[in-house]
């Protein structure tokens, strides 16, 4: 939400078209079922580099 607010201060446009960020993607024109299947690969990816840290 900060992040929104300071972008549109700065140029006059929305950072993302709505949140939350799914419902970005939605508006963008992606599939729903492509949305999920990217956020779960992101999740795993994360979770893998967590564990690589510690």
């Amino acid at each position: 939400m900060i992040a929104q607010v300071a972008w549109f201060k700065l140029t006059g446009k929305r950072l993302l078209r709505c949140s939350p960020l799914h419902n970005h993607y939605l508006f963008a024109g992606e599939h729903e079922m492509k949305i999920v299947v990217r956020f779960w690969i992101s999740s795993a990816l994360l979770a893998i580099a967590s564990l690589k840290i510690r």
